[in-house]
């Protein structure tokens, strides 16, 4: 009696292919760090850094993201959308 492939029952989590899977797998625990040493200048510790006046820590929520009016001169304008004789008018037969 000989036993066919599909009478054989295969364990999804320990057969050669499932275990090597597993071995190249990346742990899914975190290994903690150092990290390195703290900014030099960062506050003392227990000391909180001093309040931001500008930027996006200062309340500003668009600083970074803006341009300045010489530079608002020079760009190029955004694009409108399609055009021209190319724009298709409705549902087109394939």
């Amino acid at each position: 009696m000989s036993i066919q492939p599909e009478d054989q029952q295969i364990d999804v989590r320990n057969n050669p292919e499932s275990q090597a899977a597993e071995a190249d797998r990346p742990s899914g625990v975190a290994l903690a760090s150092d990290g390195g040493p703290p900014p030099a200048d960062a506050p003392p510790a227990g000391e909180r850094p001093a309040p931001a006046e500008s930027g996006t820590a200062g309340g500003d929520p668009t600083a970074g993201v803006t341009i300045s009016d010489a530079d608002k001169d020079d760009a190029v304008s955004g694009d409108t959308g399609p055009t021209g004789s190319n724009q298709q008018q409705g549902p087109v037969a394939i």
